[in-house]
């Protein structure tokens, strides 16, 4: 009867395990009369036991077990911290490492947020590098400043300018009151925008309203009810602010202005490379006189070009002549920013760092060559190296990321639809190809796969087809799997588990061992702290919003190691 038994027990137990995570009561078990007595352990369990019987994802995978974070709401601590810690040997920060939040306006690294992380980070935890050479999450201000037109030739307005600027070429700032100097108001040499004198101002730490800084003209003489153009050129020694109030000549003291840009506002930016500020005003009395409202920003140094400093008429001409820069020279300038990110970021985190992705999107969406943007720098945080470098962009990454790493750095290429646009992942073996063709060798390709419950799962097996005959390192680098809702049923849960199985055996079965490098999940959890800019109303992850295992983890593991769960555990009841 004992063999009958375990028959039943096997059945059982197959059945158990099929059951979505609602099944919380084990099953009433009596012992058989005519056969030998029933172990506790022998009694199937249920999912919920199931789940919480299982060790951590790692100690399961003969590879890389990686997890994307947000590295802030990692240094937080809490239960985000302990699933990381617990559960993966490898962390990619899904956005403090890239040029956008390490590149300062003055084109500088500032590695101090991440040097804190890496010592919060166990030591027995990788860091993987990301991303090195890409489109988005750029300083595009400080990239596009590089490229602005080669030299501003101001106007020369001196025989109409209205404003006495004798005190300031003397440096005795007669008529020129410095009502709050802040950390000082004075004037240099060889610092204006053609090599002449300049007015430097320079706000305090404690700056943080506009008139924290501030300088008054002398009284201008002008013609009440007629049109006046203010014009001068600024510049700073990293992002600034500032603003022009009125002390005579306007009945409002803090007017909107439009400064230049086609829109009014209440200030004007500035940046490392010169500026023009020009605005038009129509006086209401006989005298006009202004504030240079600086002190908005601490210590920001400002410097104001004095010979082009001017108070016309509003019919005098104050456009400022630009040259453009050649492409020859965007070229070189852009080259060498990229170099210089490059090298000081592998460079700075070689002791830590020992992969990365190097190239991060480049083919376009349809699959049929390289990602391009408006050839001119984008807007707001995009920015497209390669539109002034070109395809050898590709090329130089991997070469500057080689020689400023360690030798045995696993350096890759990155993109995502891979398993949904074959020809993206073809074209993507393509620039593999054509980097090794240029001498620089590519270690591994990243396949990122954020994709649905319902995504075709031949295409996902084609796709590692392809990635396999490389002969590469072959990475799941951004996985997560939508339901579409944030608050999916048990069945939809329960298709989300299938589809991480599924997607953890075909890349066990099709990509060889050697070639298997690791899976990386994107986020740990459907909390919404986690998905504030990224997948934000669905519940795409292995933990759920309150950081329990979903059926997800269970399946994934069965699907990564090729075992039912209960071979996985060792449990006695």
């Amino acid at each position: 009867m004992k063999n009958i038994k375990n028959s039943i027990l096997a059945i059982i137990v197959i059945s158990a395990l099929t059951l979505s995570s609602c099944y919380e009561e084990k099953m009433d078990w009596k012992n058989d009369p005519y056969g030998d007595p029933i172990s506790e352990s022998e009694i199937p369990l249920t999912a919920d036991e199931l789940l919480a019987a299982l060790g951590p994802l790692k100690e399961y995978m003969q590879f890389q077990m990686g997890i994307g974070v947000d590295m802030e709401l990692y240094m937080k601590g809490g239960n985000l911290a302990d699933r990381v810690n617990e559960n993966f040997n490898v962390v990619t920060v899904g956005y403090h490492m890239k040029h956008g939040p390490m590149v300062g306006n003055d084109g500088q690294l500032r590695y101090a947020a991440v040097d804190q992380f890496i010592e919060r980070l166990p030591q027995n935890i990788g860091l993987f590098g990301h991303a090195l050479g890409w489109h988005q999450n750029q300083n595009g201000e400080y990239l596009r400043s590089l490229i602005v037109p080669d030299q501003f030739t101001p106007q020369d307005l001196s025989a109409d300018n209205l404003l006495d600027l004798s005190g300031l070429k003397d440096d005795s700032f007669t008529d020129w009151q410095r009502l709050n100097p802040g950390a000082g108001i004075t004037i240099v040499n060889d610092e204006g925008i053609l090599g002449g004198k300049a007015l430097r101002m320079i706000s305090n730490t404690s700056s943080s309203q506009a008139y924290n800084l501030q300088l008054r003209s002398p009284v201008v003489v002008v013609g009440n009810g007629e049109e006046y153009t203010v014009s001068f050129f600024i510049r700073s020694d990293k992002t600034g602010k500032g603003r022009i109030s009125f002390e005579k000549g306007s009945s409002n003291l803090y007017p909107y202005l439009d400064y230049g840009t086609g829109t009014a506002g209440e200030s004007f930016s500035t940046g490392t490379n010169w500026k023009q500020i020009r605005f038009n005003i129509t006086v209401n009395s006989d005298e006009l006189q202004l504030n240079f409202d600086l002190g908005y920003l601490p210590e920001v140094t400002y410097y104001i070009d004095v010979d082009h400093l001017d108070i016309v008429p509003a019919s005098v001409n104050t456009d400022p002549t630009a040259v453009e820069k050649t492409d020859a020279e965007k070229k070189q300038i852009i080259g060498d920013a990229f170099a210089y990110w490059i090298e000081n970021m592998v460079g700075h985190y070689k002791n830590r760092v020992h992969a990365w992705d190097v190239v991060n999107e480049p083919v376009n969406d349809a699959g049929t060559g390289l990602r391009h943007g408006n050839g001119k720098g984008d807007d707001g945080d995009i920015f497209h190296w390669q539109d002034f470098l070109g395809e050898d962009y590709l090329v130089t990454a991997f070469r500057l990321a080689r020689e400023a790493g360690n030798s045995d750095d696993i350096l890759f290429i990155n993109d995502y639809n891979l398993e949904s646009n074959l020809n993206k992942c073809r074209k993507l073996i393509e620039f593999v190809q054509y980097i090794e063709s240029k001498g620089q060798r590519v270690d591994g390709i990243g396949t990122q796969m954020h994709i649905a419950y319902n995504s075709d799962l031949e295409n996902i097996a084609e796709s590692f087809r392809l990635l396999a005959a490389t002969g590469k390192q072959i990475k799941i680098s951004e996985l997560d799997i939508k339901v579409n809702t944030v608050s999916p049923d048990p069945a939809r849960l329960q298709e989300q588990a299938d589809m991480y199985y599924q997607v953890a055996k075909l890349y066990r079965e099709i990509i060889p061992a050697a070639q298997q490098y690791g899976i990386t999940v994107w986020c740990v959890s459907d909390n919404a702290d986690e998905h504030a800019n990224w997948l934000k109303d669905d519940a795409p992850c292995l933990w759920d919003a309150k950081y329990n295992r979903k059926m997800a983890y269970k399946n994934f593991l069965e699907g990564m190691t090729g075992k039912p769960a209960d071979q996985l555990i060792s449990h006695s009841k």
